[in-house]
């Protein structure tokens, strides 16, 4: 398709081939298709895009740059560097995402069960977030992690509730019923709590704006081991960072 390279084509045609979109491949492709990346051309190129063609072409872009950053990761050295020129910032290993395992469905659910966890190795150190979607029945829906740069536990805790909501809400979800293994975090959501820490009332008063544009929300604190899946989210965006930092070591020795 004129506007897209053939290897990003290819990822493209496997990001969005989901039966549960209800829109043409060739058509998602084609909004996907938009010079120089400015959004606001799809409605000047494509008057006629309904609501629901743009929601699935923008969740099946959104998996095709978690496609493409893996393949970026993953490619291979030639003589010290990789066969893309490019060379990763620190910020941009901080802030990429893993890959979501599963795509999600466009219509998505209104009602999700989201695991969070916030880490940080050294506290305050570097630190990570890990989040988990699950359907009401407990099936597997999307999973999302983040290098958060150095900060401590309790602020990546928070950071993991908002990016937690964030999501569902992109993905037009009105209830969430999140669970969490830090007490204090769901203690201060819950009311329970006061927010004493100066560090954590901007982060209280985010997350708090973004709960009240949902319908529902609730948040329980569990046992680390019913957490599982989260904290291991969590761990895995630092350990794709410290990679990512030794990579950068080794092209500038």
């Amino acid at each position: 398709m004129p506007g897209l390279p053939s290897r990003i084509e290819k990822l493209a045609l496997r990001a969005v081939r989901t039966p549960q979109s209800g829109v043409e491949t060739a058509r998602l492709l084609e909004i996907l298709a938009i010079p120089g990346g400015d959004v606001s051309l799809i409605f000047k190129n494509h008057p006629t895009v309904t609501d629901r063609e743009l929601r699935a072409a923008l969740h099946a872009a959104a998996d095709l740059v978690r496609e493409l950053d893996s393949t970026l990761e993953d490619a291979p050295r030639i003589a010290g560097k990789r066969q893309d020129s490019k060379t990763e910032t620190p910020a941009a290993a901080v802030r990429r995402p893993s890959r979501s395992r599963h795509l999600w469905p466009v219509p998505g659910p209104r009602h999700v069960l989201v695991h969070i966890d916030g880490c940080s190795k050294g506290n305050p150190g570097p630190a990570g977030i890990g989040v988990q979607f699950l359907t009401i029945d407990g099936k597997p829906l999307a999973e999302y992690c983040e290098a958060i740069g150095e900060t401590t536990n309790n602020v990546a805790e928070y950071r993991a509730m908002i990016a937690a909501v964030r999501i569902a809400l992109d993905h037009g979800v009105e209830r969430v019923s999140a669970f969490t293994d830090s007490q204090l975090l769901a203690r201060q959501i819950n009311g329970q709590y006061r927010v004493k820490n100066p560090g954590l009332k901007p982060l209280f008063e985010d997350v708090s704006t973004l709960i009240g544009r949902l319908k529902e929300f609730e948040i329980t604190d569990v046992r680390r081991e019913q957490n599982s899946r989260a904290d291991e989210l969590a761990n895995m965006a630092l350990e794709r960072a410290s990679a990512a930092a030794r990579r950068r070591d080794s092209f500038s020795d």
